[in-house]
């Protein structure tokens, strides 16, 4: 199982490209944070998100008309062409062939401080929010106290279900915080990390990073890989792995 974050962007792109929908799984919490957001004016929304008055303004709009829906419509879009970030740019789930879309359907989570946790082919509103926006919902100080473990049960559940002890962490620590604390020492956590190579040093960007966890999901789907001993064949991006820097936990790649 391979976690990821979400992007801030969202996009209409490839909407139809997935073989069916599916619906996300927390209704209840889902409903309980939009209706709280939907308490925050514009200016609110700008301090709660730490965006520009346009984006509070585009987002306002989103959440006064937000529903809830398990039917079809132009307003929703399957999560996984829904995000258009440096990752998902990077994977182009959108020339997935039939096989790797369904692959990743049951292999890949993405983490959201909306919805809890999606599967690729849920449908979801349009949405910005990230995990560590400090709001507070019914007594909860924060999105992760307000979460607490149930994205983590969800996760361990669709793992036990499908015979996989393995979970590839390409989730920012922002996301992925909201799960690692959970798991049961029976779930072996890998995590790639992705570095460029300056001037004989390894350095750390954002953006690049992004990129590779997209490439690094997209090279697991297209080998089918399930052993993690293969991850140390990826050389997407002309990455190449560090075997004296990684370990059983922490795959170190550099470029």
């Amino acid at each position: 199982m391979i976690i990821l974050s979400p992007a801030k962007r969202l996009s209409a792109k490839h909407p139809g490209l997935v073989p069916f929908q599916t619906i996300p799984r927390f209704k209840v919490e889902t409903e309980a944070i939009v209706k709280e957001l939907r308490k925050r004016n514009v200016d609110e929304l700008m301090d709660l998100m730490r965006i520009s008055s346009k984006l509070a303004q585009e987002n306002y709009v989103r959440f006064s008309v937000w529903q809830w829906s398990e039917a079809i419509s132009s307003t929703l879009f399957p999560a996984l062409m829904a995000y258009d970030g440096d990752a998902y740019n990077a994977l182009k789930a959108w020339d997935f062939n039939q096989d790797m879309l369904l692959k990743a359907q049951s292999g890949l989570r993405i983490i959201s401080a909306l919805y809890g946790i999606l599967r690729p082919f849920d449908l979801i509103m349009p949405y910005r929010l990230e995990m560590q926006a400090p709001l507070s919902i019914k007594g909860k100080g924060n999105l992760y106290e307000f979460w607490g473990k149930k994205i983590a049960k969800v996760l361990i559940d669709d793992m036990a279900e499908q015979n996989d002890s393995l979970l590839i962490n390409l989730a920012s620590q922002e996301y992925s915080n909201s799960i690692l604390p959970f798991l049961p020492k029976k779930i072996r956590v890998v995590a790639p990390v992705f570095y460029q190579l300056v001037n004989g040093k390894l350095q750390f960007s954002a953006l690049y990073a992004k990129q590779a966890r997209g490439m690094m999901t997209r090279f697991v789907f297209e080998n089918l890989i399930e052993d993690p001993e293969y991850l140390v064949a990826f050389q997407d991006g002309d990455y190449q792995i560090d075997q004296s820097q990684s370990s059983n936990e922490r795959l170190v790649f550099y470029r």
